[in-house]
């Protein structure tokens, strides 16, 4: 197998400069950039947080550097402050949030779109016109729900996601395995679901266990252990191929699947390396001790950010296979502050030297903030 080694190089603590592996031509204009931070008081303390999240705060969203839509929160709601209830989805903030009257509600951009009962949390989201999916998960206790605009067209009370919400040939997509080993929750029946209809998957009776699956260009893709083979394999279609021989003395753990580079990258954290490799058995890989701290899904290229053994230092931005060695000052706080298109990367960071203060590096500019907080996800449409 042919492996492309990433090798990431450390800076001095001194050196505040972005180090470039590789040439790059002269870029293009720049995109514009959403992002999404929470903003608390400015003599508050969020990284003790003493309050235990109990802080009034704001959700702020930025156009470039210019605000363009600030929420407030408190631990009452109506919108949280959890990196994971909001999602930036072609410029505009869709949010949700689960009240303590045993309700769920969605808002774009803090005007609120609709609600129901059951306290949920919206694992996948996928905006068409004036159409909002989502695919949502109870708060407390197994299964889920898909869901158009608040309205149920599937659901399992016991079944586990194996996939997110995702768009291949038109359709939105995802998949599930209804357990029939109390406990194991690989072990299972799987099923594929697109626009609404699910169907069975027909796995092989050597498969022992199923640990992703995701359609690509209307093929049906999983990872899978073997009852007598050590590795993964990856099933493609009617083919079959060992992911990675390296896997057979490795402890493989996260898996999963990735779209970039024009197609279907699998990925797996393997002891503490993180690997991805395409179905040519392509590699590409973190060197040893760094683990992928945050993925862009569904981007033109393979863009992640690693740190050593996610202490979130020395971070590396791996992007058109050459990397970018984030000077040490620097912190990411949420794995949701990255994002690409086919020109450039962007990551949203916050500064040691300068009280913590949040900024993010985009391409060629550098945006700095002054507000008390951090950024929960960024967005080039």
């Amino acid at each position: 197998m042919g492996r492309k080694w990433i090798l990431i190089i450390p800076l001095l603590a001194a050196c505040d400069r972005l180090s470039f592996s590789g040439k790059s031509p002269e870029p293009p204009p720049q995109a514009a950039l959403y992002s999404v931070a929470v903003e608390y008081p400015d003599d508050y303390d969020w990284r003790l947080d003493p309050a235990g999240g109990n802080i009034a705060a704001d959700i702020v969203c930025y156009r470039d550097s210019v605000e363009f839509l600030r929420i407030g929160t408190d631990a009452s709601g109506p919108v949280g402050m959890d990196a994971d209830m909001h999602h930036l989805v072609d410029g505009h903030l869709y949010s949700d949030f689960a009240s303590d009257r045993g309700e769920t509600a969605v808002f774009r951009d803090g005007v609120e779109l609709f609600r129901y009962n059951g306290r949920e949390m919206v694992c996948g989201i996928a905006v068409r016109d004036t159409s909002v999916f989502t695919l949502c998960c109870p708060r407390n206790g197994e299964g889920w729900t898909y869901r158009h605009n608040g309205k149920v067209i599937v659901s399992s009370e016991n079944g586990t996601l194996q996939s997110g919400l995702y768009e291949d040939r038109g359709q939105l997509c995802f998949s599930y395995t209804e357990p029939i080993v109390a406990g194991r929750q690989h072990v299972g029946r799987h099923y594929f679901v697109s626009d609404g209809k699910d169907s069975l998957l027909m796995i092989p009776a050597d498969v022992s266990s199923v640990l992703a699956i995701r359609r690509f260009d209307g093929r049906i893709n999983y990872l899978a252990t073997l009852r007598y083979m050590k590795g993964l394999v990856w099933q493609q279609g009617n083919r079959a191929v060992v992911a990675d021989r390296s896997t057979e003395s490795a402890s493989t753990g996260e898996c999963g699947f990735v779209v970039a580079e024009n197609s279907l990258l699998a990925t797996a954290r393997m002891d503490d390396v993180t690997y991805f490799w395409d179905c040519g058995n392509t590699e590409y890989s973190t060197t040893p001790h760094f683990t992928t701290d945050a993925l862009c899904d569904g981007k033109p290229y393979l863009c992640y950010a690693s740190s050593l053994l996610g202490i979130c230092q020395m971070i590396t931005v791996h992007y058109k296979h050459r990397d970018t060695v984030i000077p040490p000052r620097y912190r990411m706080v949420s794995p949701n502050a990255l994002t690409c298109d086919r020109n450039e990367f962007a990551i949203g960071l916050n500064d040691c030297n300068d009280g913590y203060r949040p900024l993010i590096i985009h391409g060629r500019d550098t945006l700095r903030f002054g507000f008390n907080g951090y950024f929960i996800g960024l967005d080039l449409p």
